[in-house]
């Protein structure tokens, strides 16, 4: 690699650190990296900042995903404390308590399935990324 490509690229790498371009910062200070030649203070600072940023977001989302999980867990929870409760209920009151249960127990399929494929495009992002 010419030092005038190695120049490019550290210039890249710190617009888009600029940008707030993780991803881009990562793959330009890779591409140095690779060349197997020792890299400069600038360019270690730079790496250093480009993988700190790009995994803090990816664990920002791991986080997110965690918490998604976690509510739906609650809200399996809840439908079947009100299932439990159904009994108990008025029979007025018990035809309104199931129609609403039934309706939680949808959302909830509908929250659980959007929660496991969003696990599954980040775990796929994160293959990606560290290969």
């Amino acid at each position: 690699m010419s030092s005038d490509d190695r120049r490019t690229l550290l210039e890249r790498a710190q617009l888009a650190e600029e940008a707030g371009r993780w991803e881009d910062m990562v793959s330009h200070i890779r591409a140095i990296v690779v060349t197997g030649q020792e890299l400069t203070v600038e360019e270690r600072n730079l790496f250093a900042n480009a993988y700190k940023n790009h995994v803090g977001n990816k664990r920002a989302a791991w986080r997110i995903l965690e918490s998604h999980e976690i509510a739906c867990d609650m809200a399996k929870d809840a439908v079947s404390a009100g299932v439990n409760e159904l009994n108990i209920q008025p029979e007025e009151a018990r035809k309104d308590s199931a129609l609403l249960l039934e309706l939680l127990k949808d959302n909830i399929k509908i929250w659980s399935a959007e929660v496991d494929s969003e696990q599954q495009l980040h775990r796929a992002t994160v293959r990606s990324n560290f290969r």
